[in-house]
């Protein structure tokens, strides 16, 4: 048996694969979204009906739309939720701290937009609280960025080796792991925010379409999906079973 530092790394890198579901949202197939014309709520189909959006904030001008079967839900689904605000302020939220996650945690979810550039302070795409004890997700100047939950502070994204096209699904995630927190852009570690640097990265209540405080309470125009919540069992409660069985194996292969 041969072990290449690609069985290595992909060893190491296992832990996300314990990874347990604590809420998920299909975005648009049916059961997944409360009536028409705004949708309201936005149901979780795993956990407690807690974890539902419960609220919409819709100001004038604004409108929520199904994509439709067939019409380019995110890779994998057949049906999206479509956001579209001229104020830039309209967005699902959940009114109470339902997930509770303070540590080891991902969200993930499709994301896509008509306009790439924004307005001038960009768009905002979830949220993981509306304290400031929370995170944002931005697209601003043609990047992904971290924001902290008042707006106070930018953890600038990595400029992509490609530019974001518009209309097209990116899979965003943003994972905390021992208090370190990363954002990924379909797989690709684009931030990395430390605990010194950000000393809370809790994953209370959850924001989509917009996010908390000021400018203007920012939005995105948008279409989401495959919204989801997990919680990840901390790194040393998997590397050290692991690391022995890895050197189980090494053993095996000095015998032979």
């Amino acid at each position: 048996m041969k072990i290449t530092t690609t069985v290595i790394a992909t060893i190491l890198c296992a832990p996300l694969a314990h990874a347990t579901v604590i809420s998920s949202y299909a975005l648009g197939e049916a059961g997944s979204v409360g009536s028409a014309p705004t949708y309201v709520s936005l149901v979780d189909s795993v956990g407690p009906v807690s974890s539902d959006f419960t609220h919409f904030q819709a100001p004038a001008g604004s409108s929520v739309s199904i994509v439709s079967p067939g019409s380019g839900g995110a890779p994998g689904s057949t049906a999206a939720i479509s956001i579209s605000s001229p104020t830039r302020n309209a967005g699902f939220y959940m009114s109470t701290n339902s997930h509770n996650l303070t540590n080891n945690w991902n969200l993930e979810l499709w994301f896509k937009t008509p306009d790439l550039a924004g307005p001038s302070n960009g768009w905002v795409v979830a949220a993981t609280d509306t304290s400031t004890n929370g995170v944002s997700v931005e697209l601003f100047n043609g990047k992904f960025n971290l924001l902290t939950g008042n707006f106070a502070t930018r953890f600038e994204g990595t400029t992509p080796a490609a530019s974001y096209s518009i209309n097209t699904w990116y899979k965003i995630n943003l994972r905390d792991i021992d208090n370190e927190l990363k954002l990924y852009v379909n797989d690709v570690s684009v931030v990395t925010v430390t605990p010194a640097q950000l000393p809370y990265s809790d994953l209370g209540r959850l924001m989509l379409g917009f996010g908390p405080g000021a400018p203007a309470e920012r939005g995105s125009n948008g279409t989401f999906d495959e919204v989801r919540v997990t919680s990840v069992p901390e790194p040393s409660s998997v590397a050290v079973p692991l690391g022995l069985g890895l050197v189980a194996v090494l053993g095996r292969r000095r015998r032979r």
